[in-house]
């Protein structure tokens, strides 16, 4: 899979050497249905493993602790273009409020991309 990704370095600086993890998800909810895919330099795939107590210091306390607490930078937008290439490559595009992304790959591994969906983009240095 190929990752063109806009994100906003000032606020979260990315180094050329650093490793990191990458999920898209559908919800914030810490279930394995919410993950659409994911990707990290080792192949990692995102999961559960976290602890489901209401966090009392959250700005929306009785809020249970979500997939966006195990991660450094999020972010929310919509897939509004997907571009059926030659041979078994596809091409989905999303926008999150401006800054874009494409994520090229086999159609086989993008299978759970569906346009007009909106999306989570969770990233995290290991």
């Amino acid at each position: 899979m190929e990752l063109t990704l806009d994100f906003n370095h000032e606020i979260y600086p990315i180094r050329v050497n650093d490793t990191l993890t990458l999920v898209l998800a559908s919800s914030l909810e810490m279930s394995t249905d919410a993950t659409i895919g994911a990707t990290s330099s080792t192949g990692a795939t995102a999961g559960g493993g976290g602890d489901d107590s209401a966090d009392a210091g959250s700005w929306r306390p009785g809020r249970n602790k979500g997939l966006d607490a195990d991660y450094d930078y999020v972010m929310y937008g919509k897939i509004y273009k997907i571009d059926e290439g030659k041979g078994d490559g596809n091409v989905a595009y999303i926008s999150y409020g401006g800054l874009l992304m494409a994520l090229a790959g086999h159609y086989r591994h993008m299978s759970n991309i569906i346009l007009g969906e909106n999306v989570y983009l969770l990233l995290r240095k290991r």
